[in-house]
């Protein structure tokens, strides 16, 4: 963390493929994790990638052993949901200070139950209808610090969070 790393390549790991739990590689100069990078990673549960200059989280690069990944203020436009498609135990996904505007019509590829999802301080102005198809478990669901200004009758429909972070938006009308 806090270092200069601008590339991460896969030669760079070679003897912790099979220990490595946690990674953290935050504050750095990184722009992509290329493909198959951190795939052969058996034991991976933990990634942070926070304040890099991540644009696009490649299919393939990261470790589906993931249960937490952390891409806090990097430069992501799209929500990364080829990549989330893969990390069957994912619960915790911080994807706070990008510059997302828009969330995947066709619902989000997550297991079942996710603890915490934070989608906070980037450029959403609108949930679609039956974002989460009911198929999904969120405690923590964080929207605050977005540019919403509707919240439609079925954004959350079969949600049911424990807690729902709103603050901060242009919320007009909740239907």
């Amino acid at each position: 963390q806090g270092n200069e790393i601008a590339e991460v390549r896969r030669d760079d790991w070679n003897g912790l493929r099979d220990t490595l739990t946690s990674l953290f590689l935050g504050e750095n100069n990184i722009d992509k994790i290329a493909p198959h990078v951190l795939t052969d990673f058996r034991k991976l549960y933990w990634v942070n990638l926070d304040d890099n200059n991540i644009n696009k989280l490649e299919r393939d690069s990261l470790a589906r052993s993931i249960n937490t990944l952390s891409l806090n203020r990097n430069l992501l436009t799209t929500f990364p949901s080829d990549t989330v498609s893969e990390f069957k135990d994912l619960t915790w996904l911080y994807l706070r200070g990008n510059l997302i505007d828009r969330l995947p019509e066709r619902g989000f590829p997550f297991p079942k139950k996710v603890d915490r999802l934070d989608l906070g301080q980037n450029f959403i102005s609108f949930i679609p209808n039956n974002l989460f198809n009911g198929s999904l478990s969120v405690t923590d669901l964080h929207f605050d610090f977005n540019l919403l200004t509707e919240i439609q009758e079925n954004a959350f429909q079969g949600l049911n969070p424990s807690r729902l972070f709103l603050s901060a938006n242009k919320i007009f009308n909740i239907t």
